[in-house]
């Protein structure tokens, strides 16, 4: 039963005492404690459904706050990674650049090392 059924109802159980004049005051309270009973009873399912939607929202911030910490974890991770890359790049290219810069003996099948590069000891 829905409320405006359960109103018209009572509308019309109390319309019809008044006209026979057997209207008391107890059957006033009877009705206001119908009409709470109903409206108790009506405002239950809403009331089930909105916690319920409450409950889900909370799950959904907390499953929102959970991604975006991992987010946050991995940019740092991939910041890392991303500077250790580079800087290996740099010594790699380094690295390279000297070792073009050594003539090599064709003869011999050796890098030759002129006097300049050579250590020297005292």
């Amino acid at each position: 039963m829905d409320i405006n059924t359960a109103l018209r109802a009572i509308e019309n159980k109390d319309s019809s005492e008044l006209a026979s004049g057997q209207a008391v005051s107890g059957d006033v309270k009877t009705s206001a404690e119908e009409l709470a009973a109903l409206l108790s009873r009506v405002s239950e399912a809403p009331t089930r459904e909105i916690e319920k939607l409450i409950n889900q929202l909370q799950r959904l911030r907390t499953q929102l706050q959970n991604a975006g910490n991992r987010i946050q974890r991995d940019i740092a991770q991939y910041t890392e990674l991303s500077q250790q890359t580079t800087q290996l790049t740099a010594i790699i290219s380094d690295s390279v650049k000297n070792y073009l810069m050594v003539p090599i003996d064709r003869k011999a099948r050796r890098i030759s090392v002129p006097h300049a590069r050579r250590a020297t000891h005292k």
